[in-house]
């Protein structure tokens, strides 16, 4: 996920939850209503945790947004946008239009 998508995302996640504010009432509610939308890495990342069904075991994030968020952002964010970027210009072409 890239940094933009991962911003978007979280933006679009807490718009959601100011038009609804009853609905996200909860930590938990908010997490799950965000784990809903994860596709492809970022949601097989989470899937061990959403599958372990036993009562207590659950991580920090589960019930805590902030804490989901830094999970989030920690693994799934570039470790070092500025190297990222300074490589995406290093291998920047040019692209036969026809």
């Amino acid at each position: 996920m890239d940094l933009k998508k991962l911003c978007e995302f979280l933006i679009q996640c807490k718009l959601n939850f100011c038009d609804r504010l009853q609905a996200f009432c909860l930590d938990s509610q908010k997490v799950s209503f965000a784990l809903s939308f994860l596709k492809g890495i970022p949601l097989t990342w989470f899937e061990p945790d959403l599958l372990d069904t036993i009562p207590g075991t659950e991580p920090a994030w589960a019930n805590n947004y902030s804490e989901f968020i830094i999970e989030l952002t920690t693994n799934f964010s570039p470790h070092d946008p500025v190297g990222d970027a300074e490589h995406q210009l290093d291998n920047l072409s040019m692209k036969n239009g026809s």
